[in-house]
This record gives structure tokens, C-alpha cells and sequence, in this order.
């Protein structure tokens, strides 16, 4: 749990100064050692590759958008908390909730067709 813990804090914090401008890039060679850049940076290279610039970048900063794959979905958001499955003549849909119900999504034929963020009251 805390390793997974301390990935999220080290991609959030690393999607903040990757969004920065090129003037700052100094900044993350302070804040992480050489290894964990040089691995972010294949991470990011491999996602790109697999998944186009538009999905790929997306997928980086931790977002999802109608229209993605679940694979898609998966690496940017990781496993979700629990997943509902139903079959219909109109296809299989999927439902997946992600930090205990705060996040849903839905899929159409493994394509992301609804997703939305809940706020806590």
C-alpha cells in the first residue's frame, strides 16, 4: 500500500512540473534522482508509442476520455476497485468504480462510453 502510495504522490507531483514550461526542467532533476526520471521518462515514451500522442498523453497525466479502452483506462488510472459486468443485445457494458465510488466508469465493447468524479458532501 505504501509503495503505491508514494507512486501516486510521485506521478502527481512529476505531472505538475512536466506540465511546466522547458525552463523549469531544472527544477525535476532537484526533486527526483536520475533513475526515477530516466524510468518515467520510458514510461512515458512507451505509453506514447502504444497509444498515439492524443490517448498517450492523456494517459500520462492520469486522465481518461470517452472514446478510450479499458487497457487505456487501466494504465491510466491502474485496477479499479471493483468491476459490474452486464450483457445486453446491444453489447457488454462494464462498470467500473475506482476509490471507493468516488470515480465511475462505463464501458461499451471494452470502449469508454460515460465516466464521471464524485464529490464527497
Amino acid at each position: 500500500m505504501r509503495k503505491i502510495l508514494l507512486f501516486i504522490i510521485l506521478c502527481f507531483c512529476f505531472s505538475n512540473l512536466y506540465s511546466q514550461s522547458k525552463t523549469q526542467e531544472s527544477s525535476i532533476s532537484k526533486l527526483f534522482p536520475k533513475e526515477i526520471q530516466e524510468e518515467m521518462e520510458k514510461r512515458d515514451k512507451l505509453i506514447i508509442s502504444k497509444y498515439g500522442k492524443e490517448y498517450g498523453q492523456k494517459i500520462i497525466y492520469g486522465q481518461i476520455a470517452i472514446g478510450m479502452t479499458e487497457p487505456m483506462m487501466f494504465d491510466a488510472w491502474g485496477k479499479p476497485d471493483s468491476v459490474d459486468t452486464s450483457e445486453f443485445s446491444l453489447g457488454i457494458f462494464r462498470t467500473f468504480k475506482y476509490n471507493e465510488n468516488q470515480a465511475i466508469v462505463i464501458t461499451k465493447n471494452g470502449q469508454i462510453v460515460f465516466y464521471d468524479k464524485f464529490v464527497p458532501k
